[in-house]
């Protein structure tokens, strides 16, 4: 980053106390990327920081870039958690800023990631459908990052899938008949491949709209995590 004052929009990630009066933020910038910045202040009583800084918070940021380090001068809220969330709601925010965090490149753009966790995080505010949104998340994540595999050929034999699959360690997907060894691959059935493919390629409220068999979407909440954990070892 080159200019000394910088004006994005930005999703908090992760907040850590420096001192007694100063926070540590990690941000998604619709523009800068994943970055590091310091909020002078905050932890004061009449800080313009209070409310603002919350995981999942969308703002509208002023930056001061000394070309050592970034420190947050100015914040709008535009979309901001609720302030009693239910149990759920607060663990389904970890699992997302958690995995982001981690997989997130240094100060590298992304619009399409931007806008879809924008749309996520809308529907998470509203205490709805917080499971279906965050199994949106994960396959609006790995389409938007490059990491989602063809949903609907073996990646050996490029056959057409037209029963269950296996995914390798790699996350690459298999058909039946090239996963001979199929220990330790996750099972992908006809009914989670197709829910896949309709979330990743469908808006976020659109796709909300699709009612899921109870069975597949317990089998989604299990296996769509272990497949992005696998998509970005």
């Amino acid at each position: 980053m080159l200019q000394k004052h910088i004006k994005d929009e930005l999703i908090i990630l992760k907040r850590n106390t420096v001192n007694e009066k100063d926070t540590l933020i990690i941000a998604f910038g619709r523009f800068s990327g994943k970055i590091l910045l310091k909020a002078r202040g905050s932890k004061n009583i009449n800080s313009r920081f209070i409310g603002r800084l919350e995981p999942l918070t969308v703002i509208k940021a002023q930056i001061y870039n000394s070309g050592k380090s970034l420190t947050l001068t100015g914040a709008e809220a535009i979309t901001a958690p609720p302030l009693a969330p239910s149990y759920r709601n607060f663990e389904i925010n970890q699992i997302i800023c958690k995995i982001l965090c981690s997989t997130l490149p240094n100060e590298e753009a992304n619009p399409s990631i931007f806008e879809d966790l924008k749309e996520v995080i809308e529907v998470i505010r509203e205490e709805t459908k917080e499971d279906e949104a965050l199994l949106i998340f994960y396959m609006k994540y790995l389409k938007d990052s490059g990491h989602l595999p063809v949903l609907n050929q073996c990646f050996s034999c490029t056959s057409k899938l037209t029963d269950s699959a296996y995914m390798d360690g790699r996350g690459h997907l298999l058909c039946n008949a090239c996963a001979k060894e199929n220990e330790g691959y996750i099972n992908l059935s006809v009914e989670q491949l197709k829910v896949m493919n309709y979330y990743s390629s469908t808006p976020t409220k659109r796709a909300l709209g699709l009612t899921l068999p109870d069975r597949t979407k317990e089998e989604l909440k299990e296996n769509l995590p272990k497949i992005v954990d696998r998509s970005f070892d």
